[in-house]
């Protein structure tokens, strides 16, 4: 492997890992906090972990009773994906 697909590895994998992270702590994030620039950011995030929850809901067939983990996967695999193919396509 090159020193290019490295990097591309370690930030495909620390976007996956970050985007993971922040789906298990969804409960924290969905309660706003009072401060308008917190709250703006909050929102940005739980939208970008839409993906994973709605793939969750798919796989638990029911919206009651989803798994955090499996969207954790979900959004792991999917942004790990995103990332390494912009770094793919963004070189060339």
């Amino acid at each position: 492997m090159d020193t290019s697909t490295n990097r591309r590895l370690v930030v495909s994998l620390l976007v996956a890992g970050v985007s993971a992270s922040a789906t298990l702590a969804y409960g924290r994030l969905a309660v706003l906090s009072e401060t308008p620039v917190i709250a703006a950011i909050q929102k940005a995030v739980l939208i970008l972990l839409c993906p994973g929850v709605i793939g969750a809901i798919a796989v638990g067939g029911n919206v009651h009773t989803f798994e955090l983990s499996v969207a954790a996967a979900i959004n792991g695999l999917m942004y790990f994906a995103v990332a390494w193919l912009t770094w793919l396509f963004w070189e060339d």
